[in-house]
């Protein structure tokens, strides 16, 4: 229901006042005019008998004269003269048309004012309910919204503590990872030049075969005499260096026999020892 109030001016400078009250498919009209009143309350036949004339739906006729009662537009005028509403609807060339025209019964001026006092008062308390409806929805919905953007910064930290804690993971996993790629690159690169390991190859120099009597020579002139060493240790050591005689020692012991003979033969015997 939409009701709509509004003061018309006559070309005589006179004025009235028209309330219209619209229903789903009705409209209630109330005019003032100085102490007298005037009352139509309609029904959907009789506006769609004058449809029917403007050749209009009752939907579209009805909005447009919704319209002309909630702000006249330039392309109608409404007046009002001896008891008679008259809406027309202005044409391109300045002419008028009639698009409405309603007969309203004469009322008694004060009860049709206390009637629209009463309405007044009445629409002004369900607004005002209303109102306060809204106000108490809007401080609810403020609260929800409070409490809902709080758990949301909760919700916001936390999500930052998650995400570097996730992050730290990922690096610690990814540098692992890093290192293990790394080390089975070494180890290609390391087949891919001939070495079956990582670590540098060390050149061993071959070292030359020598006999016993040589090594013991040897071994002896690098040895030093030790400071703590007693006498027989040392006799012990002098024997066993003599007792070990080459080839040619053993020959001479063991056969009696001149060494020039022995040089004109021919081979001559090896001295040598394997």
């Amino acid at each position: 229901m939409l009701k709509y109030y509004r003061r018309i001016s006559r070309q005589n400078g006179t004025f009235c006042r028209v309330n219209a009250i619209f229903h789903d498919d009705a409209i209630d009209l109330t005019v003032l005019e100085d102490t007298k009143a005037w009352k139509w309350n309609s029904n959907k036949e009789s506006i769609l008998e004058q449809a029917l004339k403007q050749q209009k739906s009752f939907k579209d006729y009805y909005e447009n004269l919704r319209k002309c009662f909630c702000n006249e537009p330039k392309e109608m005028t409404l007046d009002f003269q001896a008891g008679e509403l008259n809406i027309q609807l202005v044409l391109k060339n300045n002419m008028k048309v009639e698009y409405f025209r309603v007969k309203l019964m004469p009322t008694y001026f004060p009860d049709t004012i206390y009637s629209l006092l009463d309405n007044i008062v009445k629409c002004n308390t369900e607004l005002s309910n209303e109102i306060n409806n809204i106000n108490t929805q809007c401080t609810t919905v403020q609260n929800n919204c409070n409490l809902l953007q709080q758990k949301m910064d909760e919700f916001l930290i936390r999500k930052e503590k998650e995400d570097k804690s996730l992050i730290n993971k990922f690096i610690a996993i990814l540098n692992e990872k890093k290192q293990h790629i790394q080390h089975l690159n070494d180890i290609l690169i390391a087949f891919r030049q001939g070495r079956p390991t990582i670590n540098h190859s060390i050149a061993i120099k071959p070292q030359k075969r020598k006999n016993k009597t040589s090594y013991i020579k040897n071994k002896h002139k690098k040895m030093k005499t030790p400071q703590s060493s007693s006498e027989s240790e040392e006799e012990n050591r002098e024997k066993n260096i003599q007792a070990y005689n080459t080839d040619e020692e053993k020959i001479e012991e063991n056969f009696d026999f001149n060494l020039d003979d022995i040089d004109s033969m021919s081979p001559k015997p090896s001295t040598s020892r394997f």
